[in-house]
């Protein structure tokens, strides 16, 4: 018998409509490699600061968000923190007050930094293993920028026709590959290479994101319906250069990821309604085919990570254990079978997790105080513009079924309440709300399986989940039409 290919081959073209995720610009995302594991050692003194903390960030995972946030207290005005890294180069970020800095560290790092902090800016320097680097990123961050913000170059030159955002584009990149030639005096050469693949790699990326954001700046909206053809001149000769040596590389992770999509699309290809995953499948084909061992692996399983919730409960497992098959000892398994366990958990029919809310007055009530009723659950923060956005959407949709047998409930993972209900009261969020400590890591953020915010779920009268994938309040149309099939004559 012939062996069922991980995905499926199927490509057809079909009209140029937008049904694809944008992809957030996150710098700070270290991937897992054994050969690289051990550990950090962050120290140092902070002179002439009234910030009694510093805090230190780092993503933990390749699949997942799964950031870890350090706050380290300042004892005489020093800190120390260590802790474990699982790549070659690891991007961490650290701030103090409104001072930030970033550093791209490695195994066996003995980072002593000290740092003297002036109303405007601070000036820092490092001494001990890893220094070298360390001393490096200050003083680029100083001349030219973070390095984790060159993509947020590309929003200045969006409105620009294709041509012109390639030029720019490239332009950018050149500035960096001059900063480096001139300065690279004292560097591990790994390191150099290191950060000239960055910047090619984030160079890819941004003209990946031209399509899609060249109509967000034009027409001031993410809620783009389709993409002219045209655009995607900026995205049509970007060439496929893979190196597994990259794998543990942020921009690199970006640029294959979307590569294949990319190419898909300049040629017409996207999803339909009858095969919403053609485009997937057809990424995973391609993959295996073209790209070395751990590029496609990685492709494979961030896109089978990312369509799991999205296909129906029986497809999925079969094609997670079609991944584990091919790959039995993958340090993705581990993701995916979670993320599989979260799409089980939340199916249709499956008994929504019972939970204790506090609203802002203080007042105290359970998810199931409101059996009998329908109720849109949403997680959400007011730390982030789209969620605002969603939020208000959702008035409006409270506004219009006011009469009909449904509660809008909102949880947020803001990390304290005064922004929280400072969002409620300047807008005038209607509802019941509550906040839930511990954000992203809260145990209910987690059984939930809040990936991203804001998302919503829609809860029938029984307590059960009534859909498998709840349209965000800013999709009018498709929650419109979700809600009036239960709402109707209730």
């Amino acid at each position: 018998m012939q062996k069922q290919p991980i995905f499926p081959l199927i490509c057809n073209p079909e009209k140029r409509k937008v049904k694809r995720f944008v992809f957030v610009l996150l710098f700070v995302v270290p991937a897992l490699a054994a050969t690289a594991q051990g550990t950090v050692t962050f120290r140092g003194q902070i002179k002439n600061s009234s910030y009694d903390s510093i805090f230190v960030n780092y993503n933990n995972s390749r699949l997942i968000y799964d950031p870890v946030e350090y706050k380290a207290q300042l004892q005489d005005s020093s800190f120390e923190y260590t802790f474990k890294v699982k790549e070659e180069y690891t991007p961490i970020t650290f701030s103090h007050g409104k001072h930030s800095g970033e550093l791209l560290v490695k195994a066996g790092d003995e980072l002593d930094m000290t740092a003297m902090v002036t109303d405007s800016n601070w000036r820092i320097s490092f001494k001990g293993p890893g220094s070298d680097r360390a001393n490096w990123l200050a003083k680029h961050a100083i001349d030219m920028g973070l390095v984790e913000k060159y993509p947020h170059k590309m929003q200045r030159y969006l409105t620009g026709k294709p041509e012109t955002f390639i030029k720019n584009m490239k332009m950018e990149q050149l500035k960096e590959m001059v900063y480096l030639e001139n300065n690279k005096a004292g560097l591990p050469a790994d390191f150099i290479d290191y950060l000239a693949a960055c910047y090619n790699y984030f160079t890819y990326f941004c003209l990946y994101q031209y399509p899609y954001l060249h109509e967000v700046a034009q027409n001031k909206t993410r809620n783009v319906t389709e993409i002219p053809k045209e655009n995607y001149r900026a995205v049509a000769d970007i060439p496929a250069e893979f190196n597994d040596k990259y794998i543990g590389m942020v921009p690199y992770r970006l640029y294959i990821d979307q590569i294949y999509r990319m190419k898909l699309e300049v040629a017409g290809y996207f999803n339909d309604t009858i095969n919403i995953f053609r485009v997937q499948d057809s990424i995973g084909r391609m993959a295996l085919r073209t790209m070395p061992p751990a590029t496609a692996e990685y492709v494979i399983a961030t896109h089978l990570y990312a369509a799991i919730r999205h296909l129906p409960l029986d497809t999925a497992i079969e094609r997670t254990n079609r991944f584990k098959k091919r790959w039995p000892e993958s340090s993705y398994k581990k993701d995916i079978e979670s993320q599989l366990a979260i799409a089980k958990r939340l199916a249709p029919g499956e008994k929504a997790y019972d939970f204790t809310f506090t609203t802002p007055q203080g007042k105290t009530g359970k998810l199931s105080d409101l059996k009998g009723k329908y109720v849109l659950l949403g997680f959400w923060s007011s730390e982030y513009r789209q969620n605002i956005i969603e939020m208000k959407a959702a008035v409006q949709l409270a506004n219009k079924y006011k009469d009909k047998n449904i509660e809008f409930l909102y949880v947020s993972l803001d990390s304290d309440d005064f922004p929280w209900i400072m969002a409620i009261e300047t807008h005038k969020f209607a509802g019941i709300h509550s906040r839930e400590s511990g954000g992203w890591k809260s145990l209910l953020a987690q059984i939930y399986g809040v990936q991203s915010l804001p998302v919503f779920f829609l809860i029938d009268e029984e307590g059960k989940f009534a859909l498998k994938l709840t349209p965000l309040p800013s999709q009018a149309a498709a929650m419109v039409r979700e809600l009036d099939k239960v709402l109707t004559d209730k």
